[in-house]
């Protein structure tokens, strides 16, 4: 099970109180190839809990940052601040972006896609699939798994065998299969880190915390990071997409994966 969802531990408020609600603890400044995203709320309440005008609201959310820019300008869309554009298996990107996902599409048609590009924060995101045969279908679960101990904090975690579409079900495992079959053009597939993951994350959106016109099968519910818990390496940081919540769990743990290419480990 996952521990210490949601608590307010000290290091929590530390991340609150220095990096915003949208991050865990903030790495060093030199580390942050590009800015991150905007929360994706754009309404402002008063007091009695009624929605006003963000104008005329005092310190709150939707009056400041890319998500209040009515006019901001975009390379792609999105929810709010955010900027999208939906990219094909051979790293193209899909002529027409207006359409919505469709389990019988294709990319051809425009009506599936394999990646994501964020345009603000330069990251490009997978996307999984609804069949339930595909090596990415939305579905499958893995372990926290990794030998490098640089990244690894001491604990590799578990190396589970089980069978995720012919791929070992762990995070490690996976990640090759992604940089094997380069990936919408990439080999540099990764775990994200607690701070990429949020992201991605759209407050505003109640029980699936993503814009799910770009994220299409996304689960709400945890997505490993790469970064394990420092207190406790046997523990990895997830981000929980029905709140945009972050926490941490043991690498044990079965849960969901997404991965990024780009930016900086």
């Amino acid at each position: 099970m996952a521990l210490n969802h949601c608590s307010i531990t000290l290091m929590l408020l530390l991340a609150l109180l220095l990096g915003g609600c949208k991050g865990a603890v903030e790495p060093p400044a030199s580390v942050l190839a590009k800015p991150l995203n905007d929360t994706g709320i754009t309404f402002c309440r008063a007091s009695d809990g009624a929605e006003v005008d963000c104008l005329s609201a005092v310190a709150q959310d939707g009056s400041y940052g890319r998500d209040a820019q009515a006019n901001a300008i975009k390379t792609g869309a999105g929810q709010a601040g955010f900027d999208w554009s939906k990219i094909a298996a051979d790293g193209s990107t899909l002529a027409n972006q207006a359409l919505l996902w469709q389990t019988a599409g294709n990319e051809q048609a425009n009506t599936q896609w394999r990646c994501v590009q964020d345009h603000h924060t330069g990251l490009l995101w997978e996307v999984k699939s609804d069949v339930p045969t595909a090596v990415n279908f939305r579905d499958l679960r893995y372990t926290w798994f990794d030998e490098d101990s640089t990244r690894n904090g001491g604990n590799a975690g578990l190396n589970s065998t089980n069978d995720c579409n012919g791929v070992a079900c762990n995070t490690a495992a996976y990640i090759v299969e992604a940089n094997r079959q380069v990936l919408c053009g990439t080999q540099q597939w990764r775990l994200p880190t607690v701070n990429e993951l949020l992201s991605i994350a759209v407050s505003a959106n109640l029980d699936y915390a993503i814009d799910t016109a770009y994220f299409p099968n996304a689960k709400n519910d945890q997505y490993w990071s790469g970064q394990s818990y420092a207190p406790d390496r046997a523990l990895a940081w997830y981000v929980y997409f029905s709140d945009g919540g972050n926490g941490f769990a043991l690498k044990t743990l079965d849960t969901y994966m997404r991965l990024v290419s780009g930016g900086e480990e």
